[in-house]
């Protein structure tokens, strides 16, 4: 992905319409439509996650279709990839119930149970309630397991990329939610207002899919051997 340094430089871009306006529609949704702000950010909690798995393999086969140092490195990696990125998302996913159940224990007085901060008991949960939220992470599901298939191995995008500056490629991510969670969680809490979650994380990941640098993870290229 081409990084830019400002926003002028990367509205510039062709799709910068196209993105700005995908990025736009929960907010439409959360504002004009009742659409809940929690499901909104579980989904994007729950991309994280699945894109996360994709990238392991990815990792693999960037690392293994090199040299051998590539290929140990990709072996090694890839376990580290698993308990580094996958500690943020979890940690990342029990501060947005968290966000949530105080917000609601403040404001309407609903009082927080253990199992408010049991994160996977809750997002099963969310998926066998909301029919909405299951059937978006499906469709995700088979985007993402298409993506990687016709576009990134038959495309051999892996040949552009190493096991090393594959195992970041995933992390903007990782920075929209962390921003997110700082920025919202004070606002959601005291003023009781989840819309202003939606709409930081939909700058945020604007920003990241525009290509601004401050939101792009880049890792140093492996040497070869």
């Amino acid at each position: 992905m081409a990084r830019f340094n400002t926003i002028g430089e990367a509205l510039r871009r062709p799709d910068a319409a196209w993105i700005i306006a995908s990025n736009a529609i929960p907010v439409a949704g959360v504002l004009f439509f009742g659409w809940q702000a929690l499901p909104l950010l579980v989904f994007y909690w729950i991309e994280n996650v699945v894109t996360g798995a994709f990238n392991l393999p990815k990792i693999l086969v960037a690392g293994l279709t090199k040299d051998k140092v590539q290929g140990i490195a990709s072996v090694v990696l890839v376990p580290f990839f698993i308990l580094h990125y996958g500690l943020f998302c979890f940690v990342h996913g029990i501060f947005v119930f968290a966000m949530f159940t105080m917000s609601e224990t403040i404001h309407s007085g609903v009082a927080p149970t253990t199992d408010s901060f049991d994160l996977t008991g809750r997002v099963f949960q969310m998926l066998q309630t909301d029919s909405d939220l299951l059937w978006s992470v499906v469709a995700l599901c088979l985007v993402q397991a298409g993506s990687f298939a016709v576009f990134w191995l038959g495309g051999r995008r892996w040949r552009e990329t190493d096991a090393i500056r594959q195992l970041f490629e995933p992390y903007g991510r990782i920075v929209v939610m962390h921003l997110t969670i700082f920025i919202a969680t004070i606002p959601v809490i005291v003023i009781g207002q989840p819309m202003l979650a939606v709409l930081v994380l939909a700058l945020l990941k604007s920003g990241l899919e525009l290509g601004l640098k401050q939101f792009q993870v880049a890792g140093p290229q492996l040497p070869s051997a």
